[in-house]
């Protein structure tokens, strides 16, 4: 393991792979402005020989193609990491989101909805930039400073979650032709992935200064991708991040449509309703992460955290005022960025150096396990009320702050 970097080191050294983290983040949500318009309302024209029920179905599948392939992408990705070091997998992730995007923007030109599934599905393949930072930052942080610096990656998933959904929808609002409006996005995107490829190339520090693992590994990829899983305590933390991430999910899928039907909010509010849990991350990042690290463990945090965002989920469920479910967001966004931070600092310690990217892609395989959920969320609302799925999200959050966990891991 490298020796433990301070912070400006840190920063300068892992500069390409927060630009790397912010493209890919960004590409769950920057899509859907796009997707949306092509498969709703007067823009189904586009889609020659598309009906109105194929095109629900097309657009519930594009939604789940994304973290079906980041269900097996981030940990073979993160196994990649182990075998051959962290500066190819990462090249690896890079390149795929780049010609994902591509392949995207190219669908929407001609027309062809199978070349856009296909780039999607391709994206949450290519989605393992996250797992292999997260690797990255542990071997050159201390024990002491690690849950301190995992939040530079957290930082930048955050950028590129709000970013992602502004990218997607501003090109589609100021330009006047008709594929630009649908295409530009996933250009843009695929420009910045590219940038970020290069960069990666050029300025990442190579196999010698990026910890790889110290014995050849003999096991098949996939193997030792999911070796990890032979761990009690990896097992335990896969099911608490899966049921914390579903409960979430279904609260940033459904309190808009609560906000929608209950409270009469239209888009634009509902947007800016989005970003005050955006505002929450950035805020719990930046002031109030640093000195609970110095002050409690990274396990009393993350249960903590997860009890205040089952609280705050549930009392969303209830016929409360509207400012205070803006004051609710704005506290589920605090304590989410607490929960998420700590939670992958648990899993970082879990096991040793070698298997960390195989271990960190198993993590966000439990995420994108989530994703897919609560991605039925929607598909229940015609027999389900929004503010039941909020209750069922509080307490996949409760469950998840009651998984029993080791008090260190090993």
């Amino acid at each position: 393991m490298p020796p433990a970097a301070s912070d400006p080191t840190l920063i300068r050294r892992i500069a390409p792979c927060l630009l790397a983290i912010v493209v890919d983040a960004m590409g769950f949500g920057l899509v859907y402005p796009v997707l949306a318009l092509l498969f709703s309302g007067g823009h189904r024209s586009y889609l020659p020989g598309v009906t109105g029920s194929e095109a629900d179905l097309l657009f519930g599948l594009a939604y789940l193609l994304y973290p079906l392939g980041m269900l097996f992408g981030s940990p073979v990705l993160g196994g990649l990491s182990d075998r051959y070091g962290r500066k190819p997998a990462l090249l690896a992730s890079t390149s795929g989101l780049t010609v994902a995007f591509a392949v995207m923007a190219w669908g929407v030109i001609s027309a062809n909805v199978w070349c856009l599934l296909g780039g999607r599905l391709l994206s949450g393949l290519a989605a393992g930039s996250q797992p292999v930072s997260q690797a990255v930052v542990s071997e050159h942080s201390s024990d002491q400073q690690r849950a301190h610096t995992m939040r530079y990656l957290t930082l930048a998933l955050s950028v590129g979650f709000i970013a992602g959904p502004i990218l997607g929808g501003m090109p589609l609002l100021q330009s006047e032709n008709p594929l630009a409006r649908f295409a530009a996005p996933l250009a843009v995107a695929a420009a910045l992935a590219l940038g970020s490829l290069i960069w990666l190339a050029l300025r990442f520090p190579g196999a010698s200064e990026s910890a790889p693992p110290p014995h050849p590994v003999t096991r098949g990829l996939w193997h030792q991708a999911v070796h990890g899983l032979r761990s009690s305590q990896v097992r335990r933390l896969c099911l608490l991040h899966f049921l914390y991430q579903a409960g979430f999910s279904l609260y940033f899928g459904m309190i808009p449509v609560v906000m929608l039907r209950n409270y009469g909010l239209d888009r634009t509010a509902i947007g800016f309703f989005n970003g005050m849990i955006g505002l929450g991350f950035i805020l719990s990042l930046l002031f109030f992460l640093p000195p609970l690290t110095r002050r409690y463990s990274d396990i009393g945090i993350a249960r903590g955290a997860l009890f205040i965002i089952a609280g705050c989920i549930a009392f969303s469920s209830l016929p409360l005022p509207a400012w205070l479910l803006w004051v609710l967001a704005l506290g589920i966004g605090l304590a989410n960025m607490l929960a998420f931070n700590n939670v992958l600092t648990l899993f970082s310690r879990a096991v040793s150096a070698e298997e960390r990217g195989a271990v960190m892609g198993l993590a966000a395989s439990a995420k994108a396990c989530s994703w897919i959920l609560a991605g039925l969320g929607p598909i229940a609302l015609g027999v389900i009320s929004p503010n039941i799925l909020l209750l069922i999200g509080a307490g996949c959050v409760f469950l998840a702050a009651s998984t029993p966990l080791v008090k260190r891991a090993k």
